[in-house]
């Protein structure tokens, strides 16, 4: 689908998009990365801004280089890329779980005793975990 040069609407379309193929120029590259969008940057031959800027995206992990429009290609890394989201995601999700188990082990490691036999903690007889 091809649409008129409209800002609101490239903006409304962009939060929407899976990802986003483009050349290599820096605000299309950032507005994705700043929604949060993968990109395929494709920097116009002979543009050295352009290359430096797709260099500076995959080492942001914006997204990936290429030297022509391959939709297979940028639809396998987009789907590679939800893979590991979701396994970023339960990994965080996880926190709250795992933190608590180090202080419970933690704790049920220590006593009273050891605790205040520690001539380093007496002064802090007040701090509990």
């Amino acid at each position: 689908t091809f649409h008129k040069i409209d800002d609101q609407l490239f903006l409304s379309k962009m939060a929407t998009c899976k990802g986003l193929i483009t050349t290599a120029g820096f605000e299309s590259v950032c507005e994705a990365m700043y929604l949060g969008k993968k990109v395929m940057m494709i920097p116009v031959k002979g543009q050295f801004e352009q290359a430096c800027n797709a260099l500076d995206a995959l080492q942001a992990h914006a997204g990936i280089i290429s030297d022509k429009f391959d939709i297979i290609r940028f639809d396998d890394y987009l789907n590679q890329m939800e893979i590991q989201g979701e396994a970023k995601t339960l990994w965080a999700d996880s926190f709250e779980k795992l933190f608590k188990e180090i202080i419970n082990d933690t704790v049920s490691q220590r006593t009273d005793q050891d605790y205040f036999s520690n001539p380093y903690n007496q002064n802090q007889a007040a701090i509990s975990i």
